[in-house]
């Protein structure tokens, strides 16, 4: 690709059924039609079933620099996103998720740093977590304070970097030549930690401590259901696939500096560069999931992070919470929780039946409600379980044990038959 490329950025995104809140998004951009730099912005529909398709179409009258691309379904966020990344023209390329922001004067600065340091290929800054309602960062991802700059034979330099400061790469600037032998999708890991250190083949990496790119918290009542799925994002999803990419970012490293394998001297430094940095993103998975009540994910991650710490450690803290705390309060979360799931998962219309509560069942009901609306809650006697024609759609909760027998010897599912104080023992840490 030419110097000489009129295109200087190419803002990739990709959509799928958040028709919306892409028009939020791109109402945003329109600061991009008095841009000083040229700039086209690549959007995928992947596949979407609502009007995705009409607002990039329409919008393309106030964005002429939009060029749509359309999908007949959905390929995957991430094939999608490595998809556009092979179908740019500009000489940097950015991505940008359809519900984000970036910050203009940062972008800018980085483009200039990488035009006057043709030898360097990408740049990676700290990723700002966003309030849209009180206007202001409220969090970092990650953050740093130093400006570095890595050559190829400082690969593990650069990777003990990375570990160290918990460094999330799903957000860089590239220079689009190195990207485009970079950008394959590998399923298994985290594969952005993948393209990082594969860049190296081709030039320098950046890392800039002011952040140009911000994840953004939205309020607005018509963008809630997009809110409530993806706020965890990849910190609550992808824990387990971030873990495997760093140990591809290990393999990487060594690599560069003409290792093929971790060396004996190098090993116990290594595991605990990669204990620490995995136990960080447990806790950063644990609060995303704890901020959209999706409390059995979070006791599981929770649990994984006690494995480094020991449990009786009252300073063990996700997100400023104790361990005595956690047990207190998100135990019992995680057990309604996982009660109303298998209220879902029953095949037609499944309720919950509270039996014979010795304490307020109302305010069990209510508790479950305010959490999962969805899930339909009935108080009965045993008696009125066994009398009702719909029981085959029942989950029933009773404290009893021997009403719990007396239910199953009457043919109710034993698993459909929960005893709270039991099933409780799934999500306990101690």
């Amino acid at each position: 690709m030419s110097d000489h490329n009129p295109i200087v950025l190419s803002i990739c995104m990709t959509a799928y059924n958040r028709a919306d809140l892409l028009k939020d998004t791109l109402n945003r951009l329109k600061f991009l039609n008095q841009w000083p730099i040229s700039v086209e912005l690549v959007i995928a529909d992947n596949g979407s079933k609502d009007h995705t398709w009409r607002v990039i179409k329409a919008m393309q009258a106030e964005l002429p620099m939009i060029r749509p691309l359309r999908y007949a379904s959905n390929i995957g966020q991430y094939r999608c996103q490595m998809a556009l990344f092979r179908s740019v023209r500009g000489r940097y390329t950015l991505y940008l998720a359809d519900d984000d922001h970036f910050i203009q004067e940062n972008v800018l600065a980085i483009i200039q740093f990488l035009e006057a340091n043709p030898q360097a290929v990408a740049c990676y800054s700290p990723i700002d977590i966003w309030d849209d309602l009180n206007e202001q960062v409220v969090a970092s991802i990650f953050h740093f304070k130093e400006t570095k700059l890595f050559k190829r034979h400082e690969a593990f330099e650069m990777f003990k970097f990375i570990t160290h400061y918990a460094i999330v790469p799903e957000h860089a600037i590239y220079r689009t030549e190195a990207l485009v032998h970079c950008s394959y999708y590998f399923t298994n890991f985290y594969f952005y930690y993948n393209i990082m250190f594969r860049l190296l083949d081709y030039g320098e990496v950046l890392f800039y401590p002011k952040p140009f790119y911000r994840l953004v918290r939205r309020h607005k009542k018509q963008f809630e259901k997009f809110e409530s799925k993806d706020a965890q994002k990849f910190l609550a999803r992808d824990t387990h696939l971030v873990a495997h990419g760093t140990e591809v970012a290990m393999n990487l490293a060594l690599k560069a500096v003409g290792h093929r394998i971790v060396p004996e001297d190098l090993r116990g430094h290594m595991l605990d560069l990669l204990n620490r940095f995995n136990n960080r993103w447990l806790q950063a998975a644990s609060n995303a999931n704890l901020e959209t009540h999706n409390f059995t994910a979070a006791t599981e991650y929770f649990r994984r992070r006690c494995l480094w710490d020991s449990c009786d450690n009252v300073n063990i803290n996700v997100a400023d919470i104790t361990m005595d705390e956690w047990e207190s309060r998100f135990v019992k979360m995680a057990l309604l929780q996982a009660i109303a799931e298998q209220v879902r998962d029953i095949p037609g219309k499944g309720r919950l039946i509270l039996c014979e509560l010795s304490d307020n069942p109302q305010a069990i009901a209510q508790q479950i409600k305010q959490l999962f609306p969805d899930t339909l809650i009935q108080s009965m006697t045993a008696d009125e379980v066994l009398k009702s024609p719909d029981q085959s759609f029942f989950i029933v909760m009773t404290y009893s044990s021997e009403i719990r027998q007396r239910l199953i010897d009457h043919g109710l599912f034993p698993g459909r038959v929960i005893l709270p104080q039991e099933y409780v023992r799934n999500f306990k840490i101690r």
